[in-house]
């Protein structure tokens, strides 16, 4: 039978019991009378069994003079939407909706959550995926030439991954991560085995670290890739670099800092500090306070404010009342300091 007849229905479509002719019946008007527009119980307890008979009962039949509608059935609603599309073209067929949620709820770099998305949802560039996609280029890995380039192969699988993975100071092998697809390799950074905790640390610098290094070797088949050029000396210098980096994330830590140079651009101050995890931009204003601070108490007078946030930069030079709750007084506070002194921001 064709249609689609009742959500309580397994799957939204009917089946037929074991022993009945099917052949009988290829459309849903063929289980209506014709005349007062009923099921036909008999064709119905003939091809169904009896849970799937109530629940065809159930549904409501409103007679020819109703128009026939579409409905999208991947929305509550019946309409489309082009979310719904999306879930399910990076679906195929078997997405754990959970692994969105812990990619955009780790404690880890924008730039880290943006690339695990784009690898989660397989829309990375890949040779293997253009070539299956397409049926032109060279699919092979970008590294070692043998196999085919796709996700699992190229940031765990290949020769060259695996050097640079046992080759850092944390000594990973990656001979035992078991990923057959995508979504698998992210869950692998996000829910990081205890063992692997245990050897490396806390679960979230764990992850961090994991995400960072698929990071760091999808940046280096870039460059083998465009420029034409690799180190992985370099690759994996600039991955503990990067862990070193964005580990005050993963501790719920942020680090504000600021640089004051005088006419001739001599270095006169460089300063930083850790500060609680907060929002950026609430960062960048703690970071002027501060400088505010050390310029006060430096006695400088003539002082060129320049900061790279525009947003807060916006702030700051507004006269109208700060309408966002979180950062009101320190808004407010900077604004009087700055212009106490006759300073300016851009």
């Amino acid at each position: 039978m064709e249609g689609s007849l009742d959500p309580e229905i397994e799957g939204k479509v009917p089946k037929i019991k074991e022993g009945a002719i099917e052949s009988q019946v290829r459309r849903v008007e063929n289980l209506i009378t014709p005349i007062d527009f009923r099921w036909d119980e008999a064709k119905l307890q003939d091809l169904c069994d009896q849970e799937i008979v109530e629940a065809i009962n159930r549904v409501k039949i409103y007679g020819s003079e109703i128009e026939d509608k579409l409905f999208w059935i991947s929305t509550n609603n019946g309409f489309f939407s082009v979310k719904s599309c999306y879930n399910i073209l990076t679906s195929n067929g078997a997405s754990d909706k959970s692994i969105w949620k812990e990619i955009w709820t780790a404690k880890i770099h924008e730039r880290i959550k943006m690339f695990l998305w784009r690898l989660a949802a397989d829309v990375l560039p890949l040779k293997g995926t253009i070539f299956e996609s397409t049926g032109k280029g060279d699919p092979s890995c970008s590294f070692c030439g043998f196999t085919k380039e796709m996700s699992s192969h190229l940031l765990v699988e290949c020769p060259v991954a695996r050097a640079m993975a046992f080759s850092s100071k944390w000594g990973l092998r990656l001979d035992s991560v078991a990923s057959s697809n995508a979504q698998e390799l992210v869950k692998w950074c996000m829910n990081p085995s205890h063992q692997l905790c245990s050897n490396l640390g806390r679960k979230d610098y764990t992850s961090l670290l994991l995400a960072t290094f698929l990071y760091i070797i999808w940046e280096l088949r870039n460059d083998k890739v465009y420029e034409n050029r690799s180190s992985i000396a370099k690759a994996s210098a600039r991955w503990e670099s990067m862990v070193e980096e964005f580990k005050l994330v993963a501790l719920d830590k942020s680090a504000i800092a600021l640089i004051a140079r005088d006419d001739k651009s001599l270095v006169k101050v460089l300063a930083a500090k850790l500060i609680p995890s907060v929002r950026p931009d609430i960062a960048e204003l703690k970071a002027i306070e501060c400088a505010v601070t050390i310029a006060k108490e430096s006695s400088w007078i003539e002082v060129d404010w320049l900061c790279n946030a525009r947003l807060v930069v916006d702030q700051l030079n507004d006269s109208s009342e700060p309408s966002e709750w979180e950062s009101w007084s320190l808004v407010k506070n900077l604004r009087d300091k700055l212009k106490d002194n006759n300073w300016t921001i851009s």
